[in-house]
């Protein structure tokens, strides 16, 4: 039983900075996106 929960932490701990990854390189994204949009306009 303890085998199999130290394995989910794990596996969660992986997805957890996976998905933290992801947030930082969309919201970069997002600011160069933007920041892209903001000199079209000007």
């Amino acid at each position: 039983m303890k085998a199999t929960e130290n394995k989910n932490k794990k596996t969660l701990k992986k997805v957890w900075r996976l998905s933290e990854k992801v947030l930082i390189f969309a919201s970069a994204f997002a600011k160069k996106a933007g920041a892209a949009e903001a000199t079209l306009v000007l």
